[in-house]
């Protein structure tokens, strides 16, 4: 079993919102994760978008 479905088992079992961050292929460290299942900034900025700002980020974070 990979970090993947174990974060998403996790989630189920704790009864929050699963990001489809966490259900996809990718595998990022464990600590690139927030509470709500969200990408870090850090982390966010070195997979998803390399030359995105602080209010890019905060857009990824309005997103359901």
């Amino acid at each position: 079993m990979n970090i993947g479905s174990l974060i998403v088992l996790l989630k189920l079992f704790e009864g929050g919102k699963v990001s489809p961050d966490v259900v996809g292929p990718q595998q990022f460290e464990s600590t690139c994760y927030r509470v709500d299942g969200k990408l870090t900034f850090a982390c966010w900025q070195k997979y998803r978008d390399p030359g995105g700002s602080y209010l890019d980020y905060q857009d990824y974070l309005k997103e359901n």
